[in-house]
């Protein structure tokens, strides 16, 4: 067994030893609510960033829409430039003139 004097001397060291871990958690409860504070801007930035890529999203899909419209176009363009050279390459030689 200890005795009483033991006992105060066990008992001032944990004291010194609690005050001193104190000591240390203290600034990392700064910092740890620090980080909070971050992690609650960093949330409502990837909110924004989900946004703007849902809209970035349907925008690309507008714009493949157009892709392909204007590819349609353009197929019926050429289809028509090839279907006009055609028909004049043919009055043009029913003609004689090629």
């Amino acid at each position: 067994m200890f005795t009483q004097a033991q006992m105060e001397e066990a008992l001032v060291k944990l004291d010194c030893r609690v005050a001193a871990v104190a000591q240390i958690l203290q600034p990392m409860a700064k910092d740890v609510s620090g980080l909070k504070a971050d992690v609650s801007v960093l949330k409502a930035d990837m909110a924004v960033v989900k946004s703007d890529l849902t809209t970035l999203g349907g925008e690309v899909s507008g714009v493949q829409r157009d892709v392909a419209t204007l590819s349609r176009d353009l197929q019926d363009t050429r289809r028509e430039v090839l279907d006009a050279i055609g028909q004049l390459t043919h009055r043009l030689e029913s003609r004689g003139v090629i």
